[in-house]
């Protein structure tokens, strides 16, 4: 029921405003007019958003939430919501969005899950090494929805971290039984990890990222690599069936420096700072695959992988510059994101009109912190990837 104030409150409301002077909130920014005047129109597009499993929130404003990349698609138009697994997906979710779980997703939503991918569904997917503590993440093992990605899809994340050599330290390090006897003693140069990285290779023929080449080649890379590269952080890389199948998986993405691998027991490095380089089990040097797309043309299914939480977490890929801005000082990661949703949601693809970030703006690659709680390994048996 519409209720009114009292006259003589609302009189005395109208007397403050001719007082003051009107009253005007502009509901944009003026920094952000450009932007949304060119995001592609999403209206009536229902996206649903996943924070069963410890997800990044799409309400969260601090570094650690999403809620710049929930922003951008609220003022292109399109209603978000918030997932509940228990009542199963609606039928009229047209974008299922699991933005790095922190515990791995039950086996009655994975089922559901599959079935919405297999009938049609569309979802964005960000598997990150680490979950929200900064531990090695459980979520998303090779034998759960991976599994069944793996052996349907032909793409999975693999349970390891892409991790680049970042010049050498001393590091003497000793270990012993529980007798006091010395088990296993190092003393000299050992490789530093960073987790850190850029990279400016992406596929020219997909949609989502043939949009992106004028950017990656604009301006000096060694002068602004923030400004015209991709930036990740603490990835998974993705491993893909490059056989032929009846579906298409198309790497998006690929790094592009020659000193990253992923590493296996990076657990061991976090706690000891301490690693070397094993080719039974780290990957080879070299190419890695940190994102995806996959589309089913018989059901229409289409899922965008990416193996990095951080691409859209507020604090690292949406950060700005000055805060809680619309400069983003990554804005190829701002740009990728998006094309992802507009191209998952059958939306026309453009590239968005984003001011330039301020001074302010670090992006200086600086080594791996230390993930606390001490992190803690998972399985590293998976398929060979292609």
């Amino acid at each position: 029921m519409r209720k009114f104030l009292p006259l003589s409150l609302a009189s005395a409301l109208m007397l403050l405003t001719l007082i003051v002077g009107a009253i005007r909130v502009d509901s944009i920014p003026v920094l952000a007019q450009d932007t949304v005047g060119s995001l592609p129109d999403l209206s009536g597009a229902n996206i649903y958003f996943s924070e069963t499993y410890q997800e990044m929130s799409q309400f969260d404003r601090s570094d650690a939430g999403i809620s710049r990349f929930a922003g951008l698609l609220r003022l292109a138009g399109a209603n978000l919501f918030t997932l509940e697994w228990r009542k199963g997906i609606p039928d009229d979710a047209d974008l299922i969005v699991i933005a790095n779980p922190s515990t791995d997703i039950a086996a009655d939503n994975v089922a559901r899950l599959w079935t919405y991918l297999q009938s049609g569904g569309r979802v964005l997917l960000l598997a990150d090494a680490f979950d929200r503590a900064g531990a090695i993440t459980k979520a998303l093992p090779p034998t759960t929805f991976f599994q069944l990605a793996w052996s349907d899809l032909g793409l999975q994340a693999a349970p390891t971290v892409i991790v680049r050599e970042d010049g050498t330290a001393p590091l003497e390090l000793r270990e012993t039984n529980a007798q006091g006897d010395v088990t296993f003693e190092f003393s000299g140069e050992v490789p530093v990890l960073a987790i850190d990285f850029y990279t400016r290779r992406v596929d020219v023929s997909h949609p989502i990222t043939s949009g992106l080449l004028p950017l990656l080649g604009a301006g000096a890379e060694d002068a602004t690599p923030n400004l015209n590269s991709l930036f990740f952080m603490g990835a998974r890389p993705l491993q893909i069936d490059a056989s032929i199948q009846d579906f298409s998986v198309t790497p998006l993405v690929l790094s592009d420096i020659p000193n990253i691998y992923a590493e296996t027991n990076y657990a061991r490095y976090a706690t000891a700072r301490y690693s070397e380089y094993n080719i039974g089990s780290d990957s080879q040097r070299g190419d890695m695959i940190l994102a995806a797309a996959y589309e089913d043309g018989d059901s229409s299914g289409r899922m965008v992988l990416i193996g990095d939480g951080d691409v859209i977490r507020n604090g690292t890929g949406f950060v700005t510059a000055p805060s809680y801005s619309g400069a983003f000082v990554y804005p190829v990661n701002v740009q990728f994101a998006l094309r992802s949703v507009f191209w998952l949601l059958d939306s026309e693809q453009a590239v968005i009109d984003l001011p330039t970030p301020g001074p302010t703006a670090t992006a200086t690659i600086t080594p791996s912190p230390t993930p606390s709680p001490t992190p803690t390994t998972v399985p590293t048996e998976t398929p060979t990837g292609g």
